[in-house]
This record gives C-alpha cells, sequence and structure tokens, in this order.
C-alpha cells in the first residue's frame, strides 16, 4: 500500500501543485487516490484557492457517498447537505449516483436574493 506522500508525488506530477499541496487533499481523501483525483478535477478553475476547496470536497465526497448509499434504504428520512450549486453540478459529471440527491434536493436562496429579484 502507498503511503499519503506517495500518492500525492504520483498526482503532482499531472497539476502545478508541490507534492506537499497535494498531499493536503490526500490527507483529507483519507488516503484515496481516486478522490483525491476527482476532488481536483471537480474543482478545478473554482477558486483562487484550489486547493482547500479540493480539500473541503475530499472531505465532503464520503458524507455524499453515504448519502447516496442510504437514501433508498431509508426514503422518509431527508438529509440536509448544504453543497453550492455549481459545484454539484460538476460533480454529477464524475461522481456516480448525484442525480439521486439531484432530483431531491431543494434550492435555498437567502433573502438579498429575493430583494434583488423585485
Amino acid at each position: 500500500m502507498l503511503s499519503n506522500h506517495n500518492i500525492a508525488a504520483r498526482i503532482a506530477i499531472e497539476w502545478p501543485y508541490t507534492v506537499e499541496q497535494v498531499e493536503m487533499v490526500v490527507d483529507a481523501a483519507r488516503g484515496s487516490e481516486s478522490v483525491t483525483r476527482k476532488a481536483l478535477e471537480i474543482t478545478k478553475g473554482f477558486s483562487d484557492n484550489h486547493i482547500a476547496l479540493a480539500c473541503m470536497w475530499a472531505r465532503c465526497s464520503g458524507l455524499l457517498g453515504l448519502w447516496v448509499s442510504l437514501t433508498d434504504r431509508y426514503q422518509r428520512l431527508r438529509a440536509k447537505i448544504f453543497i453550492q450549486d455549481d459545484l454539484l453540478d460538476r460533480a454529477q459529471a464524475l461522481v456516480t449516483d448525484v442525480t439521486k440527491l439531484k432530483g431531491r434536493s431543494v434550492e435555498l436562496r437567502s433573502l438579498t436574493d429575493e430583494s434583488e429579484n423585485k
């Protein structure tokens, strides 16, 4: 089994980041190379702080995966998971079964958004 540092070194070759920066994402993904790659790909071009956003996505992917696996079994339970629309749209292309969550989602808007639309 590869260490987190070795996984980060393999992935860092493909990205303009140091091994230490990519290792933060690997740590957030609990050593999963596939989750790390997905987190970096999904959050690509999102903000100036790509690594921090990729770390956040890697941590959230476990929660999303758990809820997708339980959504059919526990249909009467409703989870509250708050994710930006644009991040969820990108995830839909790369993460399996996110469409199940998207179909049961509700859009939240702030009061300032509503006052601007009037």
